[in-house]
């Protein structure tokens, strides 16, 4: 009899695996278009996109998308032993945008946890025009700026960070 390895998006009711994506925990190679697409996967039908231990080098900011399919979803890692580094030049990217002031679509219901974020020259995460959020036990590293919170940001939750 032979196994076949089952992915975790497979098992009903599991959490979205950046590794099923095929996002490389080593840090040697791009997983920003695997991570971006577990996120929007997930975002669109309101599941948890899951960020295992290991350093996530990312050549593009990532974003949640502003669309009413962004509501009520999380991205959760491991904590601090999940990291997301941006390796893009471009001071004015984050590691994470979270809602877009520009479209004036509100983006509602994320959470976002247990995540180290790393931008040597921009920014951690930003949040702009998101409402009725959770952001906790998040870190920011070698990061121009932290978190920055903008744009209509109301009624979310903060902790830990």
């Amino acid at each position: 009899m032979s196994l076949t390895k089952v992915p975790y998006s497979m098992i009903k009711g599991a959490a979205i695996n950046v590794l099923d994506y095929g996002a490389d925990p080593t840090g040697l190679s791009d997983s920003a278009t695997a991570i971006q697409t577990a996120i929007n996967y997930g975002s669109a039908n309101y599941k948890t996109v899951y960020v295992p231990a290991g350093v996530y080098r990312c050549n593009t900011q990532l974003t949640v998308a502003t669309t009413p399919a962004s509501h009520f979803f999380s991205i959760v890692g491991d904590g601090i032993t999940s990291c997301l580094w941006n390796t893009s030049t471009n001071s004015s990217d984050s590691v994470l945008l979270v809602g877009n002031a520009i479209t004036g679509v509100e983006t509602t219901g994320v959470h976002i946890s247990n995540l180290l974020f790393w931008n040597p020259t921009g920014n951690g995460i930003k949040i702009q025009n998101t409402s009725k959020s959770k952001f906790n036990n998040l870190w920011a590293w070698s990061a121009q700026v932290g978190f920055i919170i903008q744009e209509q940001s109301i009624i979310n939750n903060f902790t830990n960070l």
